[in-house]
């Protein structure tokens, strides 16, 4: 949930098994739709939605990522508000059913894109990937990860 229209109203966005993520008004109305599993010849699920202004612009982004059966089929997903994609950039292995973290990880007072993949990168590496977003303001994180706050309860703190 976040402020997508810039009319502090929190819209809902959520992914769905056919393969789209969706946004909606407060009111209930389809804004827009992503189509994420492109032609579906196999399964690929989405994670939780993430809202966050990562480029300090005033206007923000959805973040999710995807996951599949098979590797390499997995992205980080980033679409403007209006559902236009950004970026689409892959995740490794079998991708992740988390939705992303966005904070300052590091302190050095820009945003960090944090994951927790399906697998372990082999060789001791663990199951995670970091980005750091170049150019993003401090203080922008509007719903910082999938579920509200670090205890994931669902309520902003």
């Amino acid at each position: 949930m976040g402020d997508l229209s810039g009319d502090e109203r929190p819209e809902i966005v959520v992914p769905s098994y056919d393969g789209l993520m969706r946004a909606y008004s407060p009111d209930g109305e389809e804004l827009w739709a992503y189509e994420f599993n492109g032609p579906m010849s196999s399964f690929v699920g989405a994670s939780g939605a993430v809202i966050a202004d990562l480029n300090g612009d005033g206007s923000p982004e959805v973040l999710f990522t995807t996951y599949a059966m098979a590797d390499d089929r997995s992205h980080l997903i980033i679409l403007g508000a209006g559902g236009a994609l950004l970026q689409k950039v892959p995740i490794a292995l079998r991708g992740s059913m988390s939705p992303p973290t966005v904070g300052d990880v590091d302190g050095d007072g820009q945003l960090d894109i944090l994951i927790s993949l399906k697998d372990t990168l082999g060789a001791g590496l663990g199951g995670v990937q970091l980005w750091t977003v170049p150019g993003a303001g401090t203080g922008c994180v509007l719903w910082s990860t999938g579920r509200g706050n670090p205890a994931r309860t669902g309520r902003a703190q």
